[in-house]
This record gives structure tokens, sequence and C-alpha cells, in this order.
């Protein structure tokens, strides 16, 4: 859900803390349980997700607090070019490349796509302490249970 300040909040419960960090359970909407899809849905807010949040100086949550959490609208942006975007354009362009350049038939072009897409999220999964750095989720209030 996104606010009046062009960021995305979700509420949760603290599951636990860590230094600076605060590992928040984030639960399924109440509207999900009389849904007539959810057996075929894909959608991430089905099931229980933990998110690493950091926490604001002098900030002292407790586990099982109920906290909203957020990020910039600009982080939304950021990890759906990277997670989808890119690696469209990578599979489509090595498909391209393959078969109208270099003359392959469709099934090796079909493959080479698949694999270069393949390889983008082995780089992302390589450089994921460098993503972390820039995707990053604050605790922006709380309440006690």
């Amino acid at each position: 859900m996104t606010n009046k300040d062009n960021s995305t909040n979700f509420c949760g419960t603290i599951d636990r803390i860590a230094g600076s960090k605060a590992y928040v359970k984030i639960t399924p909407a109440p509207a999900c349980a009389g849904c007539a899809a959810q057996s075929v849905c894909a959608s991430p807010s089905k099931r229980e997700n933990i998110i690493e949040a950091q926490l604001k100086p002098g900030a002292q949550p407790n586990p099982n607090d109920r906290v909203t959490i957020s990020a910039a609208a600009s982080v939304g942006i950021f990890s759906a070019v990277i997670a989808f975007f890119i690696p469209l354009a990578i599979v489509v362009g090595a498909i391209v490349l393959t078969v109208a350049f270099f003359g392959w038939d469709e099934a090796a072009g079909a493959s080479a796509g698949l694999s270069a897409g393949a390889l983008w999220y082995v780089g992302l999964y390589i450089c994921r302490k460098a993503l972390a750095r820039k995707i990053i989720f604050t605790v922006e209030e709380t309440s006690a249970l």
C-alpha cells in the first residue's frame, strides 16, 4: 500500500530484533481468506513474510509489537526493474540476437535466452549484499499488542 508521502507501507509484528535491525512478520490480509482464487494465487501477500527493517535511532520496540514499516517508492521501482524488466530485456535480446543474427534455430535461441536470464539471477544472488544496502525498509511506528 502506498500513502500520500510516496512511500510503501506494511503493517506487521516484530518477530525478533538483532542490533539495529528488526525482523517484521507480515501476515496475509484477511481478505485472502475469503478469496475464491486463493488456491491458484501466487501473490506474495498470500503467505507470511519476514522483512528485515532498520530501526530508527533511539527506537526500542519489543518482539510482538505491532509496527508499520515503510520504504520509499523508488525502492519498489528499483526492485521491479532489476527483478522483472531487465531480465525480460536480457531474455528477449538473447533470443533475437541468437536467432536473427547468429542464425540459430528457435529452440537453441530459446535455450540461450533462458540461460542468459538465469545468469542475470545468479548475478543478483551474488550481489545480494550490495542490493540489500539499496533496498531498505524502516520501522516507522510501533504500538504494543
